[in-house]
């Protein structure tokens, strides 16, 4: 992994050191991830001391990936780099700043502190507090979330989810205005998404020719799925977090007697964009359970909108207008299916060890499971299509 810094992100990194009370920053810097963590960036843990004193600061620089290293197109890069900054720089504050004029009891604070951004293209740098420093965690991505863990979670969705619809009654133009410049031109592609999707549904279908009610719900699923694209679209509730898989969701353990966490926290905001919140809610839940807590997966929906109708409440908005429980349960039926379609798509890549992902995301319809892995795959893909076809999500 490339650890190396520019001058552009280490004249940075010295400004916002220098922000922070350091008089005289030393930058160390050292890999921040590991392979199959990220697709289209490179992390960097960077801590810079102060030669004058015993100050440090904690900074985790991501910074896009060449173009050797990467099979995604520039553009697309410097716009997923362009709408985390943005969430960064304008949603977050706007989140906050509304939060604390109405006195909520309980925000939404799940996010790290941004420190800066670089956005020229082939540049592309983001900024921000390193979490794990700080005594964040992420869970073990090859092992499913217990109950602990995804109510925690659940919550924290809907405080951002309860920010995001103020946001949208206080600023509706600004909201739109985001919406738009958060959209990928990619997903105008449908065709060539949804028969993409089409064939990774076949190959899992496969797997179940001896279980024909599970087949018929893939197989629907399949057959539903241009349309599905075309509908996601068309809702704008919230602004989403949008990659709620477990590598981008950090834990804090503040209580060392209790193995339970007690805050939260997302990461990588470069997939944010308008939508449904069961987006957030179906590719969290659906992905990153036990099958127990799949099973009980309508306690954890009264549990989201139970925190979302009481911030919704302290922000001066009305939840039965603004997302009823029905309205939920709808949407829910109607867009769970995008939690099935994520586990589709990369349950093998989270069920592998780093040495065997692929370098590029494209290659991952090639990746081959070991052993173990293939069990853990098995497992966890039957939990889920058997969660879709008795649910009848397809």
């Amino acid at each position: 992994m490339d650890q190396h810094l520019r001058r552009d992100q280490e004249e940075l990194i010295v400004s916002v050191a220098k922000r922070k009370g350091i008089v005289e920053p030393k930058i160390q810097t050292e890999p921040g991830s590991i392979k199959g963590d990220n697709y289209l960036s490179a992390i960097v843990s960077v801590t810079v001391r102060d030669e004058q004193g015993d100050k440090k600061l904690n900074i985790i620089a991501k910074k896009v990936l060449k173009g050797e290293e990467t099979d995604q197109p520039r553009k697309k890069l410097n716009q997923l780099f362009s709408t985390e900054a943005l969430v960064y720089q304008e949603l977050l504050p706007a989140y906050r700043e509304l939060q604390e004029v109405n006195n909520v009891k309980d925000p939404f604070r799940g996010s790290a502190e941004f420190y800066g951004a670089i956005l020229d293209e082939e540049k592309e740098t983001i900024l921000m507090q390193n979490l794990k420093e700080d005594g964040f965690k992420l869970w073990q991505r090859q092992v499913p979330m217990d109950g602990i863990r995804v109510e925690i979670v659940i919550r924290e969705y809907a405080k951002l989810h309860a920010a995001s619809m103020a946001f949208k009654n206080v600023y509706p133009e600004k909201f739109e205005e985001y919406a738009e410049r958060c959209k990928l031109s990619e997903n105008n592609d449908d065709d060539k998404n949804s028969n993409g999707f089409v064939n990774v549904a076949e190959q899992v279908a496969t797997m179940f020719e001896n279980r024909q009610e599970l087949k018929k719900s893939l197989d629907i699923f399949g057959q539903s799925m241009k349309s599905f694209l075309d509908d996601i679209r068309k809702e704008q509730q919230v602004f989403l977090h949008g990659d709620c898989w477990c590598n981008n969701i950090l834990y804090k353990y503040e209580d060392p007697s209790s193995p339970n966490p007690t805050r939260v926290c997302f990461i990588d905001w470069q997939l944010a964009r308008a939508g449904s919140p069961i987006l957030d809610i179906a590719y969290f839940f659906i992905f990153n359970s036990t099958k127990e807590v799949l099973s009980d997966h309508n306690r954890y929906l009264r549990i989201y909108h139970d925190v979302l109708s009481q911030n919704l409440r302290e922000l001066g908005l009305d939840p039965e207008k603004s997302f009823s429980f029905e309205t939920l349960m709808d949407h829910w039926k109607k867009y769970a299916k995008f939690g099935v379609l994520m586990c589709i798509l990369l349950l093998k890549m989270i069920v592998s060890d780093s040495q065997d992902i692929p370098d590029n995301f494209n290659d991952m319809v090639k990746l081959e499971l070991s052993d173990t892995a293939e069990t853990r795959y098995k497992e966890r893909i039957t939990n889920v299509i058997e969660f879709m076809a008795h649910n009848e999500l397809a």
